[in-house]
């Protein structure tokens, strides 16, 4: 049940796709006082426009490098390539070019081949699973596991579903240099229970400690490669680590 539960709350991409002194208080001159009002009224003036600029995923993307919207079907997208940009001069990397660089211990890899599967739809993509060596079915019952997905950016992109999701779950950050967001499993579901005594109630009665929940999911790319590694039962720094070993 416990590892059910867990594996369920990881993804949620399509594949296709956190005193007071008692001293007597110093007086500040008043010409500090209003030097320091300018300060606080500019500085909320530049949130105010930059929240505004986010509002609008063009410009969104020419701040952060990255395309993200949200769907009538409750989805938000997350796209690396430029979806209007048709400019393809440079030689682009491709999924092929894309190599992973670290292994934790007690992993083994395994790589999909679509080409030996008719029914696998997706082009200009790779399936590569890091198994658990100690379990005994790691693709079923294993403790622990990792699934690396390297797309081409030009063709596909994440969906997140609920949408609301993306902005709780997802923080944005960088991998070598490259647009990226983390899903630490741990911290959400820490905060979701300090929030929600029910819910804290309903993982007490499963018996889920939360120090057993590990894991999480991290997307990143450029206008060539698309990744995502989503992992359970493995912390999220050796998550990250995988994720900056895969290099093209």
């Amino acid at each position: 049940m416990k590892k059910d539960v867990m594996r369920r709350a990881i993804g949620g991409i399509d594949p296709r796709l956190v005193e007071s002194a008692d001293a007597e208080p110093v007086k500040t001159p008043r010409k500090s006082l209003g030097f320091k009002r300018v300060a606080v009224i500019a500085l909320a003036v530049v949130l105010t426009v930059c929240g505004l600029l986010m509002l609008n995923a063009n410009v969104r993307a020419a701040v952060l490098g990255v395309f993200i919207w949200h769907t009538d079907d409750d989805l938000t997208v997350v796209k690396f390539a430029d979806p209007d940009s048709a400019d393809e001069s440079a030689e682009p990397k491709t999924v092929f070019d894309a190599t992973v660089g670290y292994v934790p211990d007690g992993f083994t890899v395994k790589e999909y081949n679509p080409a030996c599967d008719p029914d696998y739809q997706y082009e200009e993509s790779r399936v590569i699973d890091l198994l658990d060596e100690t379990a005994e079915d790691p693709y079923n019952n294993a403790p622990r596991g990792v699934m690396i997905y390297i797309y081409s950016s030009r063709l596909y992109e994440a969906k997140i579903h609920p949408a609301d999701a993306f902005e709780d779950r997802f923080t944005p950050t960088t991998i070598r240099g490259m647009d990226a967001f983390i899903y630490d499993e741990h911290d959400y579901y820490v905060k979701a229970l300090d929030e929600d005594e029910e819910l804290k109630k309903q993982y007490e009665q499963w018996g889920i400690d939360l120090d057993d929940i590990e894991g999480g999911e991290i997307i990143f790319g450029d206008s060539d490669v698309m990744v995502t590694v989503s992992g359970y039962g493995i912390s999220i720094d050796e998550l990250v680590a995988i994720a900056e070993s895969v290099v093209w």
